[in-house]
């Protein structure tokens, strides 16, 4: 009885061994494989994920970028008073042409002291008619030119309504054009000139520089121009 039974558990420790030898000789687990193909798939995950926030962060630059730029950086068409004021500078004939005879140009100034102390503050406001416009209409156009320029540069010109308006700063005057819109659809005439300090002053100042200035254009538009 004990041959069998022998028997049986020679049967079962083969088979165990088998098993055994049968496990230690499969390949082991390439672990450095798996660690590699899950960290490629992240990658590409994060790829995508990039590509895709790439448009967003282009539309965001492009956005500020447009924000930023001046008109003429950006594109834009300059307003029809911005393009009157471009085009009455050409030449003395331009800048007169661009002024009803009747109405003329006021030119309107309210200025603080120079920066040196040894001036006073200014206070004038004239209507140029016929022979006098046309002598004044070079310094004017340069002044009108410079203003441009400075636009450019960065300080921007701001256009709407009747009027266009390039800011100044402490000691610069700003420049305010303003003009007179035609119903048949004709190009704007200009109207006034005004310079006026503004940066870093007070309401007091501003508010007489104000009245200055509407006192003058009330009655220069009550008087007509005689001189041919």
């Amino acid at each position: 009885m004990s041959r069998p039974q022998s028997a049986r558990a020679l049967y079962f420790s083969a088979w165990i061994a088998i098993a055994s030898s049968a496990c230690r000789s499969s390949a082991p687990i390439d672990r450095s494989s798996t660690a590699t193909t899950n960290a490629n798939a992240t990658g590409a995950a994060s790829d995508d994920a990039g590509a895709s926030a790439e448009p967003t962060a282009a539309a965001s630059d492009a956005g500020t970028s447009a924000s930023d730029a001046s008109p003429a950086d950006s594109g834009a068409a300059p307003s029809a008073l911005e393009r009157q004021l471009r085009a009455m500078v050409a030449s003395d004939d331009a800048f007169v042409a661009a002024i009803l005879p009747t109405r003329g140009l006021s030119v309107i100034e309210y200025l603080e002291a120079p920066p040196s102390g040894r001036g006073r503050p200014t206070r004038r406001a004239e209507q140029l008619c016929g022979a006098a416009l046309r002598q004044r209409a070079r310094g004017l156009r340069d002044q009108i030119t410079q203003a441009l320029t400075r636009a450019a540069d960065g300080q921007d010109i701001l256009c709407e309504a009747e009027e266009c308006t390039v800011p100044g700063m402490e000691y610069e005057a700003t420049k305010r054009f303003r003009f007179i819109l035609a119903d048949d659809g004709a190009a704007p005439r200009l109207e006034s000139i005004e310079f006026v300090s503004e940066a870093t002053m007070g309401d007091a100042w501003l508010n007489a520089a104000r009245t200055h200035t509407n006192t003058a254009l009330a009655t220069h538009r009550r008087t007509t121009c005689r001189t041919p």
